[in-house]
């Protein structure tokens, strides 16, 4: 800066005490100095709180396994298997699906290998079932029951990983209906039976299938996750109680030897 001819330098003005504590950081720091009379701008997250629809799908996927593994027991029991057979059939009607689903997702390390809580509840379940059998006889439908419960439960929470990963609604459907039907599948055929999915008169596969469409239909229309959650699995168990009750089932597709179609059944 130059005056008449003289060149004079400007020293730089120091800022004060108040331009300095501007600074969010100097001022998080004086609020903290001062007994935290300023509140500070400056929000630090917990990290340690779980977002609570994982929880929610665990304690499901828990409740699932629980109850697939009395269906798997009550199959046992009903081909007079041992302890180990009961354990056998209860835990592959439990994990079955899910295993399936997480070998076609590439999701690595497999659910209940990296969580052990999953075998611990599924053993726990299918040896208390044989110490409730051994108090009083189920009935002959509860083997159907607990199984359309498991159905409703995994179908959902299969179709939640599904859409968590980030695919269509369309592959969440299909993968729903393999978490849920998958594992009753290999328990049957393990236990020398027409699988319950491919059965006539018995709307399995269709439930899991109807049960996940409204499940993303409502998530489509901005629903909550846990009412659509709700939803889905009520309308998974209402259809398949509804088949076991009412005999409900799909049109039948039957050939004769030559490969003529058969008459219509109508006795069934």
């Amino acid at each position: 800066m130059r005056t008449h001819g003289a060149e004079m330098r400007v020293k730089p003005r120091r800022p004060g005490l108040s331009a300095r504590m501007r600074s969010p950081c100097r001022r998080q720091y004086a609020s903290a100095n001062a007994g935290h009379h300023v509140r500070s701008h400056v929000q630090i997250p917990l990290l340690h709180q779980a977002p609570p629809t994982p929880l929610l799908l665990h304690a499901l996927d828990l409740i699932g396994c629980a109850v697939f593994a009395i269906s798997g027991a009550l199959a046992a029991g009903r081909k007079r298997l041992d302890l180990i057979g009961v354990v056998v059939l209860g835990l592959v009607t439990a994990v079955g699906g899910g295993t399936i689903r997480d070998v076609l997702l590439d999701r690595h390390p497999i659910f209940w290998l990296a969580d052990p809580m999953y075998v611990l509840v599924i053993v726990a379940s299918a040896l208390a079932t044989v110490a409730y059998a051994r108090w009083r006889h189920p009935s002959a439908k509860a083997l159907l029951y607990a199984d359309a419960v498991g159905l409703a439960m995994f179908s959902i929470t299969g179709a939640q990983i599904a859409e968590r990963a980030g695919l269509p609604a369309v592959a969440g459907i299909v993968l729903g209906t393999v978490t849920g039907s998958a594992g009753g599948a290999v328990r049957d055929i393990l236990s020398a039976e027409i699988p319950l999915v491919l059965r006539r008169g018995n709307l399995y596969a269709t439930a899991a299938i109807l049960g996940t469409s409204v499940y993303f239909v409502l998530r489509a229309a901005d629903a909550p996750r846990p009412v659509a959650t709700w939803l889905g699995m009520i309308v998974i168990a209402a259809v398949r109680l509804a088949s076991i009750a009412f005999r409900l089932q799909l049109p039948v597709f039957a050939l004769e030897g030559d490969g003529v179609p058969a008459p219509r059944d109508r006795t069934s």
